[in-house]
């Protein structure tokens, strides 16, 4: 069966780190990853994020008009499921959905800062802010929308799963953090 993964979750939550740990099956695509292998050479930072997002979004399209399984990292900070989601539903997909927050935004501030340091990319405090209440406020759809998912929380050391949704039953597998607790209503 065709599989479309989607990595999702506030800036600085720990994204492409839990995707690192996932096997997909067929292609990851990244808008972190074009921009750095294939846009470095443009000087203005935004024009080159600009790009990046574009070529995601066509290779996305791709992937799905070609019927090929792939994996996308995301923060989805969106008001709706994407069209281009529910056409891949249509077409057969099986959605699966790996989540992952932190308990407070300060804490993805601070990650976020860090990469920074370390020379990844930025993302402005009021952005991480703002993004983070949309992609909290998403997840529920999101959760009702997938076929599968892994919820996780990132907010100390050790990565944790405290959900799982399979065969339409979502299962507690562990306690659930507080930020999962005010937008879910299953706690």
């Amino acid at each position: 069966m065709k599989e479309l993964v989607i990595i999702a979750g506030p800036n600085g939550s720990g994204k492409s780190t839990l995707a690192s740990q996932i096997e997909f099956n067929g292609e990851y695509i990244s808008a972190d990853k074009f921009e750095k292998n294939f846009l470095s050479h443009i000087i203005d930072k935004e024009e080159r994020e600009n790009r990046a997002i574009v070529i995601v979004a066509k290779e996305i399209q791709e992937q799905i008009n070609h019927g090929k399984s792939f994996a996308f990292e995301t923060v989805f900070a969106t008001n709706r499921i994407p069209s281009f989601l529910e056409t891949a539903k249509e077409k057969g997909y099986k959605i699966i959905l790996h989540y992952i927050a932190t308990e407070s935004v300060e804490i993805n501030i601070e990650r976020v800062a860090k990469r920074v340091s370390e020379g990844g990319h930025n993302v402005p405090v009021k952005r991480i802010i703002e993004r983070r209440e949309k992609t909290l406020s998403m997840l529920p759809q999101l959760l009702q929308f997938t076929d599968e998912a892994i919820l996780y929380d990132n907010s100390e050391e050790k990565l944790f799963a405290f959900l799982v949704k399979e065969d339409n039953q979502i299962k507690i597998i562990d306690s659930a953090p507080m930020w999962a607790k005010q937008i879910l209503s299953l706690f």
